[in-house]
């Protein structure tokens, strides 16, 4: 899986994890702190850093051209969204998929983006009807085959429901909760390769339908379902790949269906 284009490097997934292509320290072609922190983020959430996986400050400010400073930075901020651990001898490891803080995110985003999808419907119509415009460029991406522009896209659809709602900071919010929810996915596009993006679209469609209707219940019934959708698939793979993921596997899958149903 690659890496996001940023403005001085580009990852590829390899054996030791994620290489840049491109960038020259000499010339100025340096990551800015926002930028270290959105390649190693995503190199996490992509995979290409493995749970359980030991990371090197060296070795990242070597790939990504940086000092050891912002990349500490970095990684700290990656520490508070619990997608790495940080000992104090300051070694780091990529965190495994915990199911215990994985129920309390999704119950945290989807109390919010429920919120925001009813709030959404009751805007005024020319608002909510702009949103189905997005349909059409989600369902495309099925065709293509582009993973990378589907997930975009889906962000895209999902900030277009907040800015409605009015809700852009609440964005940021459920931004910040996503890391563990994306690495699960892509989890399960990578050794189950039964990810159902015409289900997304399916479902993305009838959160369109109900907010352009003006329907507040049905909106927000529509996009529980949808963030919820994540429990059945997480099960699956906890089944098919139980070294991703933390202690406690078997009781903390039961909690999570018991408390996140639909």
């Amino acid at each position: 899986m690659k890496m996001p284009a940023l403005p001085a490097a580009r990852f590829k997934p390899t054996e030791t994890g994620p290489q840049p292509k491109g960038g020259n320290p000499e010339s100025g072609d340096v990551l800015s702190g926002g930028d270290l922190y959105q390649n190693i983020r995503q190199a996490i959430v992509s995979l290409q850093f493995a749970p359980g996986q030991r990371m090197s400050e060296n070795e990242l400010s070597r790939l990504l051209h940086a000092s050891r400073t912002p990349v500490r930075d970095a990684l700290k901020r990656l520490e508070r969204e619990g997608l790495v651990v940080i000992s104090p001898r300051r070694r780091t490891t990529v965190t495994r998929l915990d199911l215990a803080t994985f129920r309390q995110f999704v119950v945290a985003r989807e109390a919010l983006e429920r919120t925001a999808a009813e709030m959404a419907a009751r805007k005024e119509p020319d608002q909510r009807e702009a949103l189905i415009s997005s349909m059409t460029l989600l369902a495309e991406q099925i065709e293509t085959g582009d993973a990378d522009a589907f997930h975009a896209c889906d962000r895209e659809f999902h900030l277009q429901v907040m800015r409605i709602a009015n809700l852009e900071r609440v964005h940021e919010i459920v931004e910040s909760l996503r890391g563990l929810t994306d690495r699960i996915r892509f989890a399960h596009m990578t050794y189950l390769a039964s990810y159902d993006r015409a289900e997304v679209v399916r479902q993305h469609t009838k959160i369109a339908e109900a907010i352009a209707m003006g329907d507040a219940g049905a909106a927000g019934a529509a996009m529980q379902t949808h963030v919820l959708s994540v429990v059945g698939r997480v099960v699956q793979l906890a089944g098919m790949r139980p070294d991703l993921f933390s202690e406690n596997l078997s009781e903390e899958l039961g909690q999570l269906q018991d408390s996140l149903r639909p």
